[in-house]
């Protein structure tokens, strides 16, 4: 509950007082102590204890009794690697014990187990935790950042390895691991590339499946490439 009510005091802040461009003196003059953040600059940021939700603000923004709308932002969470970025975000409360915020424009989703970027994205939040995040795009991609696979604890396995993929439609369910592909999808590891319309990425059971997509998707289409490490990147590769 702290984190929470951490949260609705930076929002509430940035509804009253928007935090855009430099400070001004009682002369009019730009001061240079200016106590603003810059959600582009993590240095400017607000200290944000382990396990508390933290807000910046660069554009300002409105709370309303129904409806919370901010502008050039990033939530981000103390002791963890969570970070949510986005030119604009509305969500209709500001309760994070059950919550959904839309966001839109340079979407940035970042995670221990990997990132997420977009044109816009639907985020769910549970019990003051991020849940889900769905993220669409032309296209939406993801990258598994590095070591995800061992913290998921599959070390014991050969994972897949650092994967990156693209697709219209990309739903990360972070309790379970499991990161689905949907509309042109496009999964690599560097040694192998998956491409169809539907493609499920467990990083927890290192498992990927092509379940049935769209009438008229086609095939599963694929390269390997012998003797290639996971993770790396051969000439040819998309991006």
């Amino acid at each position: 509950m702290r984190s929470r009510s951490l949260l609705r005091l930076w929002l509430a802040a940035a509804a009253l007082w928007p935090v855009a461009g430099p400070a001004l003196a009682a002369d009019g003059a730009a001061s240079t102590d200016q106590h603003q953040c810059d959600p582009a600059d993590p240095a400017t940021w607000p200290a944000c204890n382990n396990g508390d939700l933290c807000l910046c603000v660069g554009g300002g923004g409105e709370y309303r009794r129904d409806k919370v709308m901010l502008n050039q932002f990033v939530i981000y969470q103390g002791g963890s690697p969570m970070r949510i970025q986005a030119d604009h975000a509305e969500a209709s409360a500001l309760d994070f014990d059950n919550s959904t915020w839309t966001l839109t424009g340079a979407v940035k989703v970042r995670l221990a187990q990997g990132q997420l970027a977009a044109d816009t994205a639907t985020v769910h939040f549970i019990d003051g935790k991020l849940s889900t995040a769905t993220v669409s795009g032309a296209p939406a991609t993801f990258e598994q950042l590095a070591g995800a696979g061992e913290r998921s604890g599959t070390s014991k396995n050969q994972t897949f390895g650092s994967a990156r993929g693209h697709a219209q439609s990309i739903v990360y369910d972070l309790a379970g691991g499991e990161v689905r592909f949907t509309g042109d999808a496009w999964l690599s590891n560097g040694c192998t590339e998956l491409s169809y319309d539907t493609i499920v990425y467990n990083m927890i059971q290192n498992s990927v499946a092509a379940p049935g997509g769209a009438a008229g998707s086609g095939r599963v289409q694929g390269i390997i490439r012998p003797q290639c490490k996971p993770g790396t990147r051969p000439a040819g590769t998309a991006p």
